[in-house]
Formats: C-alpha cells, structure tokens, sequence
C-alpha cells in the first residue's frame, strides 16, 4: 500500500491509498481523513514515550539510591575505624 499526504480536499490533511492508481491507472480508492489517524499516532507516541520516561525515572532513582548506600557505608567503615582507635588508644593509657 503506497499513501501519501494530501491538503487538497477541503484544506484539510487526508492519507490517500494510492497503490491501484499507480498500479493500474483507476482513481484513488480512499481518503482517509487524517485527523483521527494523527490522534491516534500522537496517543500512541506518548504511551510509549511515558514508558520509556518511566524507566528512565526508575534507573535514576535506582542510581541514586545506589549513591545513597555507598556514601552509608562509607560513613560507617569510617566509624568503625575512629571506634577501633579510640578502643586501641585507651587500651595504651
């Protein structure tokens, strides 16, 4: 199936099938109004655009809270060791 953007029914955009026309020289056999294919092409675009920011949204905050755990777990390595000094210094007093 052969389309193609046309303005020229009532200035208004149609999808015309045109594979018999070119195939066999019969007059285009349908306009489409294209309206409702264009609302249709946007609502699908968005869904799948929402998904994918989704996930994108997921990743980060999975990122984040990575982050979030490694600088946890530095901060306490890091009192473990100020604890065990301590420890060791008042065993030599």
């Amino acid at each position: 199936m052969v389309t193609r953007w046309s303005c020229s029914i009532k200035l208004l955009p149609v999808i015309s099938v045109t594979s018999y026309a070119l195939l066999y020289g019969v007059p285009v056999c349908q306009y489409i109004p294209a309206d409702a294919i264009d609302a249709h092409v946007v609502n699908a675009f968005f869904e799948a655009l929402s998904s994918v920011e989704l996930d994108a949204y997921t990743q980060a905050v999975k990122r984040e809270q990575q982050t979030t755990d490694t600088v946890e777990r530095a901060h306490s390595q890091q009192l473990e060791r100020l604890r065990y000094q301590l420890a060791r210094q008042g065993a030599a007093v």
